[in-house]
């Protein structure tokens, strides 16, 4: 099968939707399918972690969305695409996806509601887990983590105390939350050890890696072994989630875009992390005193583990092929 990949990417997006899709596309070229790449945004993010082997079409974000939806559409129809998966707020909110569903099913990630009506397949890891043949694949199950992730977790043994707390807050942090953890951390708690990730796309403030017990990434290749390092992750609630998930790693998280509701939601009633909505650090020293208590850890390690199992990518194929084959049948 042949299929395109609309993606937003970069600056004001992001890189959550790029990993995610990034972690599909191995799936379909291990099975054989071609993949064209069609990124929205900063084309840098390619440089940040290589694309599997693909066809690309780039186009900046300042793009007319007509002349985007013409574009994509020409090269769906073009390409005789089999299936296109889009992966991105703006461009979902265009008439791109009714347009295209004309010519080949496609597949929506959508993290905030039901998904475009003409949509074949709508993706939302955050929603409850969903049954049956519907179009809505719904949970966790679908939450696309690099196997990687799920190696880590089964390797983990949860230590007695707090010794040392991975902070991440995206590609991007606009809000600059993470030095603002980094303050409040040094003063509610001297004696943990900081790994603190500076991502690709952040041009906020910058936190001093001179401090003691203090060690900045930047823009490292992968989450895998800084999370095997870490007792706890203290970040934002976005992709980052299932990857500690997967990792079994405990979480303080904080809603720092509206797009994280759900993910949050989620996370905190599945008893994986501690979170708040309000985009405020007044509970952070209370989290920390309650995640000293090793029984508390161990039961956030053993309920994200639950909730991701690193199987999405199959999951997805095998619908999609499903699908495809009833549709020609």
């Amino acid at each position: 099968m042949r299929i395109g990949m609309v993606v937003e990417a970069g600056k004001g997006f992001g890189l959550g939707h790029y990993m995610r899709s990034r972690i599909l596309a191995s799936e379909f070229v291990a099975r054989g399918w071609s993949v064209d790449l069609h990124l929205r945004g900063d084309l840098e993010v390619m440089a940040f972690r290589p694309y599997p082997p693909c066809t690309l079409r780039h186009t900046l974000a300042t793009t007319a969305m007509d002349d985007l939806v013409h574009e994509v559409v020409h090269d769906q129809q073009s390409r005789s695409w089999d299936w296109m998966i889009v992966d991105g707020y703006q461009v979902a909110a265009t008439q791109l996806i009714p347009a295209g569903a004309a010519h080949c099913p496609i597949v929506q990630f959508d993290d905030l509601a039901e998904g475009e009506a003409a949509a074949t397949l709508v993706i939302n890891s955050s929603a409850a887990a969903s049954t049956g043949a519907g179009r809505l694949l719904g949970g966790s199950q679908y939450a696309l983590v690099d196997p990687a992730y799920v190696a880590v977790g089964a390797a983990r043994i949860v230590k007695p105390g707090l010794e040392r707390a991975l902070i991440a807050f995206g590609g991007a942090d606009r809000a600059d939350w993470t030095s603002r953890v980094v303050t409040q951390l040094r003063q509610a708690a001297p004696n943990l050890a900081l790994d603190v990730v500076i991502g690709p796309l952040n041009t906020s403030g910058m936190v001093s890696a001179e401090a003691e017990r203090l060690t900045v990434h930047r823009s490292p290749d992968g989450l895998q072994q800084l999370m095997a390092q870490a007792d706890l992750l203290i970040g934002a609630a976005g992709s980052t989630v299932w990857e500690a998930c997967a990792a079994g790693l405990p979480m303080i998280l904080l809603q720092t875009v509206d797009n994280q509701a759900h993910m949050l939601a989620r996370a905190v009633e599945s008893g994986a992390a501690y979170g708040h909505a309000e985009r405020a650090l007044t509970h952070l020293p209370a989290d920390l005193k309650a995640m000293a208590d090793r029984v508390v850890r161990q039961t956030m390690s053993q309920r994200g583990r639950q909730l991701v199992d690193g199987q999405a990518s199959q999951r997805i194929a095998d619908r999609m092929q499903d699908t495809y084959s009833g549709s020609i049948s």
